[in-house]
């Protein structure tokens, strides 16, 4: 089964080759935005080359074809600019979260949990200044 419009091999069908293009062969897939509008422009070089004349291609829907083809470049760029910009959000992030390092949280609560082995810490605030508080715990509750 041919894979490219060189190997169907018909006769009278020429390609558009640019000046001094490379001569090794590349290989490519052709489901790339670049190749598929370089196909593209080949095969309407070849369309027009080779119409009726009597009978001219409606270039409302080449237009169109190409319209939609730069449609979906634009938006894998965007998609690949959309990516790099989530990455340096998420590099922010973690300088961001680097200046917490070696710091603690104070949280508000009315509870405290103590296992009976692992020190805790932790800390009260009064509305007005306590200059002899202090704390006695009585039993598990």
């Amino acid at each position: 089964m041919a894979t490219t419009l060189q190997d169907l091999n018909i006769s009278g069908l020429k390609f558009y080759e640019p000046p001094g293009a490379p001569t090794a062969p590349k290989i490519a897939d052709g489901t790339s935005t670049s190749e598929l509008q370089s196909n593209f422009l080949k095969l309407l070089t070849v369309q027009l080359q080779n119409q009726d004349p009597m009978n001219p291609v409606e270039s409302a829907e080449m237009t169109s074809q190409l319209a939609q083809l730069n449609m979906v470049d634009g938006i894998n760029t965007m998609n690949k600019t959309m990516s790099s910009l989530v990455d340096l959000m998420r590099g922010a992030d973690f300088v961001n979260y680097s200046n917490t390092v070696g710091r603690s949280a104070l949280v508000a609560g009315n509870e405290l949990l103590f296992d009976g082995q692992n020190p805790i810490a932790f800390a009260l605030q009064f509305a007005q200044p306590m200059p002899k508080a202090r704390l006695q715990i009585t039993d598990s509750s």
